[in-house]
């Protein structure tokens, strides 16, 4: 035991130093060519943590990841022990974005919350204690859009030390953390400074021998808890280092902290010591000669440095009744004299027979073999226990062919090899506690104690040989070192905004040792001062008032971050896009939304204006100044572009200062079509079966008009039909999921194939099986015909796993392609939160005569309060379809089969693939889908639903420039889009007259969930059976319902629908009536 926590404390303590805090060069990196911050471009490959992209505080860096070929960005962050740590993370709405960070040790200390746009992660004094190497990774999440582009903000914690001319020296030092809160704060006490009258924030002070700056802490006693502090510095003479000629101080001072609970006191001692010298022209550090020591002193209960009443425990906290430091389980010799040197044993000279003058053949542990042949001398053994008969246990070990069980001891010293951290001691040689001798622990004497020649006087040496005879610790830090440059922290003239790096490295000598209950457990040199570099500012003034006299203070803020970064606290932003699909077809708008990141607390307005590399490209804007909360698109008029690749430059400025992005796009006008899932991702609670209607939209481009095969591919444990297979573009089909209660939580993938001729396009379907509080979108009549009038689209927020509703939250409609009008006319209206935590609403649409009737697809994203969860559910409003027109072709079993959905990397190529080894033999796992698929063509689309992407304040599906952002209530109330009017009118929520639909299995719980329905195609009726011969009327909750029914929320009611055809309808005390 003694071994294994010796060994953890002495990690712990050597951690910082096994630790080269040393800048690496071979590391790239890419900075924005603007003035201001420079935002540092992700350099790849950073996909794993040992090759993360080297970074440092006051660092801000822009990339991207995807689900498909860019999952994770890894970044390492250099900090100091101590160094607090702010990590800012922000994305476009609907962007799949997180961050997670590790210590060096690996052990894992938070993520953000990857629904919002703007998340931050905070690490304090716990967390850094070491400092060293912190890993980030930057995540593309599982949501609709499944990754995205972000800006990661690196800030630290840092000091702000107050110069006063009229003291010539600091006043003041304040160190605050990576938030900006202050931590610790410290003022002069008492100076004297000669040249006090002639000096002036110009240059460096004159000092003169026997000045002096004292720094003095109280803190009065708290809950057992003191604190005591003072720093001097004191001006003894001049000297000449490194050809400058400098003032040369000693240095003393000594921090206390006293913890008195329990009758146990605890010190905690630091001390400094030494020299120093400064330059007489700037004041820079040129030499230090110091120590700086510190110590944990414990006394009272515990403590072994004491013999009160001769009962004491051990430094482990276990009983030691003698007080000899070793516990009483383990001690052989009880009744120690005080303060008797013992062996490990616990015994003293005195009792090991003669106080040094044993002939050696004593038989200490009473065995009957000598301790001159007794491997074991303190360790009784028998025939019965000792097969060999070497005095040693065979459970012990023993010379390891005494058939014993235990563990072997090589070298029969006693302490088996486990334990042996001598294992090769010579035979016949004492060893202590580790198994090693004097000789081997580098000692002369001692260590015998008389148990065979009788010469030892000591208690053994140091290193392992030396027991711990105590709780008290004590670390001590030397340096001697020369800084030829010296270290300018003041740089004068003080300056208001002036900032500078210094990373000058020291020469000469260091060194460290500890010590731990007398014992020396380290004591090495080290080889340099390497550390990160510092960056300083100076800031403005404030007064201060010491020994009754008011000085003016001259602030100078610095942290440790990366060389040259002169912009660390500079306000200043950046533009963040987000293109959810950079195709635009048939002469369609391109649309890239933009929001505004800014950091070191900007909060400026920034004008947007955009280029495209071509001629007759207009371009409008959705909001032409932005701020850090507001959202803006730039949408490109593509109608007089031919095919190809373009570049949208979009250009922020504020104050003088320009930030640019390129987003490159391409115009597509060949025929083609798309395959949209209109649920994306469906979150459905575990442990009961289900039965999901989803429909798939199948969309002409460019005028295409051919026939579209479906296929679909399901994971093991879920079974689907098809209702339509193919039709001619437009039309929609409704794929039926099967789900067994007893499918594992987590993400399952469905993949959804159109085929037309030898074009190949494909989408996903996740769903998510959880315990977590989430919802589900439950709409009606997926797909509508086009007409003049009112149109509009009904459902239900479907609260699962007790998701509160109630604390509001935001739901967005898209239209694509952007109409400005149709979304104008968008009238939400909604309905009341019934007793399942459930929340109805109806989006009403005017379509007129300047209505282009064209296909158009109304995304609405749906954000809670409760958790930021997201979710999007789509209509297609349509001119025509194969489906409305009875064209389309009914689907049959081959339709659907079963496969290894994982190895879906998102790419048509891979669907396709999947889908033929799927149809050979769904047995397979798919274990030959290429790894290369997501390297095929252009045309190739990413599919997990990259065309319909979902935020939390915004979601764009392919070209969108409208989005209306309306607060969810549970009350009564209607919302006018366009106009964002409060929601206040009384209209009831319209119940929709569904036809008839396929009943979905839900989970008994008196919050009963919902999904996604669709209703087009008249679904399967039940089976029933003959009815029992009697039942009661009334259940007072679910468990009283009888077996094998579903559940059916299709009316708003909770129904249970048993096999027979009965149904029961659940009231608001959890109650269920029989109504047939």
């Amino acid at each position: 035991m003694r071994k294994i926590v010796v060994s953890i404390l002495l990690l712990a303590l050597l951690s910082p130093f096994f630790t080269s805090n040393v800048l690496e060069d071979g590391k790239s990196f890419q900075r924005s060519s603007n003035g201001g911050v420079e935002v540092i471009e992700e350099v790849e490959p950073n996909n794993v943590n040992t090759s993360g992209q080297e970074m440092y505080p006051g660092d801000v860096v822009r990339g991207s990841v995807d689900m498909w070929s860019d999952k994770i960005d890894w970044y390492s962050i250099w900090l100091e022990p101590g160094q607090t740590l702010l990590l800012t993370l922000s994305h476009a709405s609907g962007d799949g974005v997180s961050m997670s960070v590790w210590d060096e040790e690996n052990t894992y200390l938070g993520s953000s919350n990857p629904a919002k746009m703007r998340d931050t992660i905070f690490l304090g004094e716990e967390e850094t204690d070491l400092g060293g190497v912190y890993s980030v990774s930057i995540n593309a999440t599982m949501t609709e859009a499944g990754g995205g582009a972000y800006v990661l903000e690196i800030d630290a914690g840092y000091e702000v030390n107050w110069y006063s001319a009229a003291a010539g020296w600091y006043v003041a030092s304040d160190i605050y953390d990576a938030k900006g809160n202050i931590m610790y704060t410290s003022e002069l006490s008492s100076y004297q400074y000669a040249e006090s009258a002639s000096t002036d924030t110009q240059s460096a002070p004159v000092w003169t021998n026997g000045d002096f700056w004292n720094f003095s802490v109280s803190m009065p006693e708290f809950s057992g808890i003191t604190y005591d502090e003072y720093y001097q510095m004191t001006v003894t003479g001049s000297d000449t280092v490194s050809g400058k000629d400098c003032f040369r101080v000693s240095i003393e001072g000594k921090a206390t902290l006293t913890i008195d609970l329990g009758g146990v006191e605890t010190k905690t001692i630091d001390e400094q010591t030494g020299n120093a010298c400064y330059a007489k022209n700037t004041l820079s550090l040129v030499h230090e000669n110091l120590t700086m020591t510190t110590k944990l002193e414990t006394s009272g209960f515990g403590s072994m440095n004491q013999d009160q009443g001769r009962s004491c425990t051990d430094e482990w906290g276990n009983p030691d009744e003698d007080c000899d430091g070793v516990e009483d389980d383990w001690d052989d010799c009880p009744g120690t004299a005080p303060n008797a040197e013992v062996d490990e044993w616990g015994c003293s000279d005195a009792q090991n027979n003669g106080g040094g003058s044993g002939s050696g053949d004593d038989d200490t542990d009473g065995d009957g073999i000598p301790d001159s042949s007794d491997a074991c001398p303190n360790d009784y053994a028998d025939s019965s226990n000792d097969a060999d008969g070497d005095g040693c246990p065979d459970d012990d070990g023993g010379g390891g062919n005494g058939g014993g069980t235990g563990s072997t001891d090589s070298d029969n010293d006693g302490v088996i090899d486990d334990d042996d951290m001598c294992p090769d001691t010579v035979a016949g040689a004492d060893v202590d506690f580790f198994g090693c001798s004097d000789e081997q622990n580098g000692n002369s004497g001692g260590g015998d104690n008389g148990g065979n020649n009788g010469s030892g006087t000591g208690g053994g040496g140091t290193g392992f040989g030396c027991i711990p005879t105590g709780a008290d610790q004590s670390t001590t830090m030397k340096s001697d070192l020369t800084y030829s440059n010296g270290i300018n922290e003041l740089n004068f003239p003080l300056t208001e905004g002036k900032v500078w790096s210094e990373a000058a490295v020291g020469t000469g000598t260091m060194s460290l040792s500890i010590e731990m209950g007398g014992c020396s457990i380290l004591d090495m040199e080290l080889d340099s001062s390497g550390a990160l570099p510092l960056n300083y500012r100076h800031i403005g003034e404030e007064s201060f008032t010491i020994g009754g006299a008011t000085v003016t203070a001259t602030g100078i803020q610095s942290f440790a971050g990366r060389e040259g970064n002169n912009d660390w606290a500079t306000p200043d932003f950046t533009i963040l896009p987000s293109v959810p699909d950079d195709i635009a077809r048939m002469g369609l708008p391109f649309a890239a939304w933009i929001n505004v990141v800014g950091f070191n607390e900007f909060n400026s307005t920034v004008d947007i204006s955009a280029t495209v590399n071509a001629q007759n490209a207009p371009m409008m804007y959705n909001n032409q100044q932005l701020t850090i909360d507001d959202l803006g698109a730039v949408v490109v008029d593509t109608m007089n572009l031919s095919s190809g690749e373009y570049e949208l430059t979009i250009t922020g400025t504020s104050g003088g200062n320009g930030r640019s992005v390129v987003v490159p796009f391409t115009v597509d006008n060949d025929p083609d079509f798309e395959i949209v899932t209109m649920d994306p991702w469906i979150v459905l609670p575990g442990g009961v079966p289900w039965v999901v209607p989803t429909p798939i939209f199948v969309e002409p481009v460019n005028g295409f008009g051919a026939d579209v095969t479906l296929s679909a591919v399901v994971p093991d444990g879920v079974t689907a039909q098809l209702d339509f297979s193919s039709g001619s573009a437009p039309f929609m089909a409704v794929l039926t999921l099967t789900i067994s209660d007893d499918l594992p939580e987590g993400d399952h993938t469905v993949i959804i194939s159109g085929t037309s001729g030898s074009t190949v396009r494909s989408d996903e379907i996740t769903f998510s099986i959880t315990s977590l509080p989430e919802f589900s979108l439950e709409i009606e009549n997926r797909e509508q015909q086009l007409a003049e009038g009112s149109m509009s689209i009904s459902g239900v927020i479907n609260a699962h796993n007790g998701l509160d509703l109630t604390l509001g939250g935001v739901l967005d409609v898209l239209v694509e392609p952007y109409n400005q009008d149709l979304l104008d006319s968008a009238v939400i209206t909604w309905g009341v939160i019934d007793s399942n935590g459930d929340l109805p609403f109806t989006v009403t649409f005017t379509v007129d005569e300047n209505t282009p009737m064209n296909e158009y697809t109304i995304q609405l994203n749906v954000v809670t309060l409760d958790g930021g969860v997201s979710h999007a559910a789509s209509v297609a409003f349509v001119t025509e379809s194969s489906t409305l027109d009875g064209t389309a072709v009914a689907a049959d079993a081959s339709s659907v089969v079963s496969g290894n959905t994982t190895q879906h990397d998102g790419s048509d190529t891979s669907a396709s693939e999947l889908s033929s080894d799927s149809d050979g033999d769904s047995d397979d796992n798919n274990e030959n889908t290429d790894d290369n698929a997501k390297d095929s063509t252009k045309s190739d689309s990413e599919s997990s639903n990259t065309a319909l992407i979902v935020g939390s304040t915004i979601g764009v599906v392919g070209i969108l420039v409208g989005v209306a952002v309306v607060l969810m209530r549970g009350r009564n109330g209607e919302t006018s889009i366009g106009e964002q009017m409060a929601m206040e009118s009384q209209m009831p929520f319209a119940q929709p007259n569904p036809v008839a639909q396929t009943p979905m299995i839900q989970p008994v719980t008196p919050a009963q969930p919902a999904v996604q329905e669709q209703f087009v195609a008249p679904a399967q009726q039940m089976q029933t059976a003959p009815p029992p011969p009697a039942q009661p009327t009334t259940v007072a909750d679910y468990t009283g319902l009888p077996p094998g029914g579903t559940y059916d929320q299709s009316t708003g009611q909770t129904v249970y629908i048993q096999a027979d055809g009965t149904r029961w309808q659940m009231m608001p005390d959890g109650s269920f009536n029989r109504l047939n």
